[in-house]
């Protein structure tokens, strides 16, 4: 027979299932990991005064957070990307009833203007839209960006967004926007359909905020910034206690790329802040210089092949390794004595060679002073599918690893 805590807990499960699905996001952790690591972490915490403080400084979608608010914590999030926190603050944010009655009269009276041309364009729009339906996307945006001081705004943005990609010639199930030969033409759709779209996706995020109430998560606004995860701007000024994350991989994956079709939608209402050229493993804007690589790695001969096949990659990689040593240094510096960092890591394949990347993050953080304090939890990666036919740098990564360090 099951327990009644056996059942609450499943119920739980389910419930933050469906509070996190309200946009497809590339790389998303499970809950499940971040279940294990917050219920791990609260039983090895010494005893704190109030509510311990919870942080993930490249939050993406916010999963991680959303667990941390349905175990208690005091949560904050940061993303270097715009459309990330929008996702993040719709995902961690309950509305009050009022603004959810407001919400559903919003939604309920929108009246799409008759006209089919597109007020904007760009050299391949139409490789992704029929022209009435950019024109659709771009009506939904006006409307949408009417709303911009409600407290519902990220809601609805987070439904465009996701409409965006549901109406495009985009693959399906694919994290970024490809165009493949399972996807030649744009679909056609008529200004209504998209309409249709968007109101379901809007009812997603109605269900997920639904679901945020029956796992009594608190009214307490969590604050999810702008920054840059390498300086103060992507840390609160207070000290967190315990900070889960999972950074990308040093592979040169575009996680911008997620977001270009809704930044070409949105046009001019992109933020001016709006930048990746300081994305972690980014691989475009790479700095030439390559000194200054732990001599642990410059030994090995995977690193010594990667150099020999592909001399760029092995730059962009040096300059991962570099700026993952600032996070930690950084992270040393934020995190409270005593506290936990999480890090979710796999290992990539660079060139044709996969990288132990999971360790290198251990023997990093343990030289910026951290000591490792549990490495095991893995979650298999069944279906984070990049291309259909990998072309860049990377193949898929089976496994991921949580390793667990302590700010002694």
């Amino acid at each position: 027979m099951i327990s009644a805590r056996t059942l609450a807990r499943e119920q739980g499960r389910t419930l933050l299932s469906t509070a996190d699905r309200i946009h497809r996001f590339p790389a998303k952790m499970t809950p499940r990991i971040a279940l294990e690591f917050l219920d791990y972490a609260e039983r090895i915490l010494p005893p704190a005064e109030g509510i311990a403080r919870f942080h993930d400084p490249m939050c993406g979608s916010a999963t991680t957070a959303l667990v941390a608010r349905f175990k208690g914590f005091h949560v904050t999030g940061n993303d270097l990307l715009w459309p990330a926190v929008i996702i993040s603050r719709a995902k961690l944010n309950k509305l009050d009833d009022e603004a959810m009655v407001t919400l559903a009269k919003f939604a309920e009276e929108i009246r799409m203007p008759g006209s089919l041309v597109p007020n904007e364009t760009w050299s391949t729009a139409y490789v992704w839209f029929r022209p009435n339906v950019l024109r659709a996307l771009q009506d939904l945006r006006d409307i949408i960006f009417e709303e911009r001081m409600a407290s519902y705004f990220p809601h609805l943005l987070t439904a465009l967004f996701q409409t965006t990609w549901d109406v495009s010639a985009s693959d399906k199930g694919v994290m970024v926007p490809t165009r493949s030969s399972y996807s030649r033409h744009p679909p056609r759709l008529s200004k209504r359909d998209v309409l249709k779209t968007f109101l379901i996706r809007l009812e997603r995020v109605c269900r997920a905020q639904n679901a945020l109430r029956r796992l009594s998560i608190s009214a307490r606004y969590a604050r999810v910034t702008q920054g840059n995860a390498l300086d103060a701007s992507g840390w609160p000024r207070w000290r967190p206690s315990v900070v889960l994350t999972s950074p990308p991989y040093g592979c040169g994956l575009d996680y911008a790329r997620a977001f270009r079709l809704q930044m070409r939608v949105l046009g001019e209402w992109v933020p001016d802040q709006y930048n990746t050229r300081h994305l972690i493993g980014r691989r475009h804007y790479v700095d030439k210089d390559s000194s200054n690589v732990p001599g642990f790695l410059s030994r090995a001969r995977w690193y010594g092949r990667i150099g020999k096949r592909a001399p760029e990659s092995l730059l962009m990689f040096n300059q991962y390794l570099r700026e993952m040593r600032c996070f930690l240094d950084v992270a040393r510096r934020r995190i409270a004595q005593g506290g936990f960092l999480g890090v979710l890591t796999g290992n990539p394949e660079i060139a044709g060679q996969r990288v132990p990347l999971s360790k290198i993050i251990g023997r990093l953080a343990e030289d910026a002073g951290f000591q490792t304090h549990l490495e095991g939890s893995e979650d298999r990666i069944k279906s984070r599918i990049q291309n259909f036919k990998p072309r860049s740098a990377s193949a898929p990564i089976p496994t991921e690893t949580l390793r667990i360090l302590v700010n002694k």
